[in-house]
């Protein structure tokens, strides 16, 4: 069972409309908007850039037709593309492919409310009510989009739904009507006679749920409260009593139905206390834990985040040792059986099972490095040599194999990281000069590829190591500029699952980079994260134009925050 909200049960409702007539209105379905059928297109930025540039130009040219089929070309490479999903939404429109609006306007309502809202419009004008309802269900009203021209258009919004919930009221169609009605109510809350409609549906459904018998039909009880719910999505009580009820047929539901319960009141002492006890009763840390951290930074919920993550860690803790043990007997059974000199890569293998298990045990590690040395492997061989450091940090003599290793398997950044670990004043500074001239070199050769993962990786040990070392610091501009630029673009191509922690990469280095924190912090009030977006941007801030939309979005967050 799930709780239904006003977005939810519109889905629902659409069952009781003629599938045929739905059919018929639909006359060439067209691919959905987040299809997954057809074989993932591995491209790089520059293809994404290239075909957002093509679908920005085709809508120019109000050629819609190839603005459809280029957006759904992107959205069959990156399925949850921004630029394609508004641009699909707004074109299909103009084609008559009403599936793709409707799926595309629904995946936009957090990241493009206008767009979502202007999709649920050309909808109820083609005749897809219905369908226009579930966008509407879904759109968070709040000044940053709900101007006073949008708040018109909603208005007269609402009124279409409601004559079409009288007309289906007359028709014997009674939930459709509901669904309807509270749909308009949500984009036109001032529309009094919306307002008296759904008012007059939930009292009836309260005295509805109000005469069930909870021990005779719980399941009876709740459906009632969770029509209750669907009519008042902010009905506290109706939660309450719902998530009572789940306690008694699906533990998962009763974790999501008094997180919705805690959604509408923040300080509900009971929620909380339901929400604890059921997670650590049930082993539903997890759960819990997700759900709460969508609660933006409600205190109760911080609280019960850490409580319930302590325990999580200590029952995962208890279980892993008690596993562990079982595996490393089978482990060091399963190695011991074995001949080095008759197998020597599988006797390899085996004792690096066993240090997997326990990184502690001497005998396993000096195996390894024999065994490794023994075939010329020279990465095994680096790998035995830091696990042997961990043992015995105090060995002198294998900071120099440690280098030795490293430089003939190519691998010069894992020891360096390695040695920066555990201090660099054992290892002579020609060995680290070479180390590190090797490192600065990987990097340089990884931006010249366009391997920013591997670059970024690369200048972090470096600057780990010496940040302040003159070679380090002249490479610094040329990976925070060309990180920057590619998140820069990534996000102007839509694809923000790049953009973003790809800035955030960035400010990990630089953590006053005006593009990075213009990328991160505009996703943050796409999500409405206003405290983040304050703790992150406000130290960071310095005078100068650069930073005036980062300002601006510090203004707004704090505004919100303030309200």
């Amino acid at each position: 069972m799930k709780i239904v909200d006003s977005g939810e049960s519109l889905s629902a409702a659409a069952s009781s409309i003629d599938v045929s007539t739905k059919q018929r209105r639909r006359k060439q379905p067209a691919k959905a908007a987040t299809s997954a059928a057809e074989p993932v297109h591995v491209v790089d930025m520059k293809e994404v850039g290239e075909a957002v540039r093509k679908i920005k130009q085709a809508w120019k040219d109000k050629d819609y037709s190839s603005t459809v089929s280029l957006s759904r070309k992107l959205l069959g490479w990156e399925p949850g593309n921004i630029f394609g999903l508004i641009y699909l939404a707004r074109a299909a429109a103009y084609t008559g492919d009403w599936t793709d609006v409707t799926e595309a306007g629904a995946a936009i309502v957090r990241h493009s409310p206008r767009d979502a809202f202007n999709a649920g419009r050309k909808l109820n004008r083609a005749g897809q009510t219905l369908d226009a309802a579930q966008i509407y269900a879904k759109l968070e009203i709040h000044e940053d989009w709900f101007d006073a021209g949008v708040a018109d258009l909603a208005s007269k919004e609402g009124v279409s739904l409601l004559r079409a919930g009288q007309a289906a009221d007359k028709d014997g169609n009674h939930d459709l009507a509901k669904t309807l009605w509270v749909a308009g109510l949500r984009i036109a809350p001032r529309n009094e006679v919306l307002a008296r409609r759904v008012r007059q549906l939930v009292q009836q459904a309260i005295k509805t749920a109000k005469g069930q018998d909870r021990n005779k039909d719980l399941a009876g009880y709740a459906d009632a409260w969770r029509e209750v719910l669907r009519l008042s999505p902010s009905d506290v009580l109706a939660a309450a009593k719902l998530a009572w009820a789940y306690e008694r047929l699906d533990q998962k539901d009763a974790i999501d139905a008094w997180l919705k319960v805690l959604a509408i009141a923040p300080a509900h002492e009971k929620a909380l206390e339901r929400l604890r006890y059921l997670a650590l009763r049930h082993d539903l840390e997890d759960r819990a834990i997700r759900g709460l951290a969508q609660l933006d930074h409600n205190e109760g919920a911080e609280s019960l985040i850490k409580t319930l993550s302590e325990t999580r860690d200590v029952k995962a803790r208890e279980s892993q040792n008690s596993i562990l043990k079982v595996r490393l007997r089978e482990a060091l059974a399963r190695a011991r059986i074995l001949d080095r000199d008759a197998e020597p890569r599988k006797y390899l293998v085996a004792w690096k099972d066993v240090l997997v298990l326990d990184p502690t045990n001497l005998g396993a590690a000096k195996k390894v490095i024999r065994v490794a040395r023994q075939l010329g492997d020279h990465s095994e061989l680096l790998e035995g040599l830091i696990t042997l450091l961990e043992i015995t940090p105090d060995d002198a003599v294998l900071w120099a194999r440690i280098v030795k290793a490293a430089q003939r398997a190519g691998r010069e950044q894992r020891a360096l990281e390695c040695l920066a670990d555990h201090g660099l004043t054992n290892i002579p500074k020609d060995q680290v000069h070479g180390l590190r001239k090797r490192v600065i070199n990987a990097c340089k050769n990884a931006l010249k590829a366009s391997d920013l993962d591997a670059a970024i990786s690369s200048f972090r040990t470096l600057a780990r190591v010496d940040g302040q070392h003159p070679s380090v610091s002249a490479l610094k501009p040329a990976v925070l500029k060309r990180a920057a630029s590619s998140a820069w673009e990534a996000e102007k191509a839509g694809n923000l699952a790049l953009a973003v922690p790809l800035a955030q990469q960035v400010l990990d280095i630089a953590p006053d980079h005006p593009i990075a924190l213009k990328i991160v912090a505009r996703d943050l009030l796409r999500h409405d994260r206003c405290q983040e977006l304050v703790a992150l941007c406000r130290p960071h801030i310095k005078p100068g134009p650069e930073y005036d939309a980062v300002q601006k979005m510090l203004d707004r967050a704090s505004a919100k925050l303030a309200a």
